[in-house]
């Protein structure tokens, strides 16, 4: 079976590695991408950097995706928003981007 993903049977856990170093990381994962391969990657929604319950995590919108990749060879082919479904999570929104190489 033909893998199109960046990590076969692994996940990135992008949403702890700091902010100004997600373009690096973005570039290194493109140079791995397969030929019409896809990226997927999810963050906490929102606007914030930083320690949150003793981890560093990036919560990111499509404004600051957008501008973090916009200087990459990847685009963004889709993008969804949804509900976290843990226990008393409620109010936690999830940001889930599909990228792609630019053509």
């Amino acid at each position: 079976m033909k893998q199109n993903l960046v990590l076969k049977q692994h996940q990135l856990y992008l949403l702890h590695v700091k902010r100004d170093e997600l373009k690096d990381v973005f570039n290194k994962c493109h140079k791995a991408l397969k030929k019409d391969g896809v990226i997927y990657c999810s963050f906490k929604y929102g606007d914030y950097k930083g320690i949150y319950k003793d981890r560093y995590f990036n919560f990111l919108n499509e404004e600051l995706i957008n501008n973090i990749i916009k200087d990459t060879n990847l685009k963004i082919i889709d993008i969804l928003i949804t509900n976290d479904v843990r226990k008393d999570r409620d109010n936690e929104k999830w940001l889930n981007i599909i990228l792609g190489e630019k053509i």
